[in-house]
């Protein structure tokens, strides 16, 4: 009777690449969606109670990160 050689199963690592490859996903996500502005630091725009009426103060500047 012929003997049948058994090898163990190698085991794959593909899941590790598609681990590394979400993670660069979400990072480029939140790398292109974070402007650099805490949310809570930005201040609402107001708009005059009427036409004529000029704002009393001029609009803070966008600061750039």
């Amino acid at each position: 009777m012929a003997e049948i050689r058994v090898e163990p199963k190698r085991r794959s690592t593909a899941w590790v690449w598609v681990l590394l490859a979400l993670a660069l996903v979400a990072l480029v996500f939140w790398y292109l969606n974070n402007d650099g502005v805490d949310q809570m630091d930005t201040v609402p725009a107001t708009a005059p109670t009427s036409a004529i009426e000029a704002p009393a103060a001029p609009a803070p500047a966008l600061r750039l990160a």
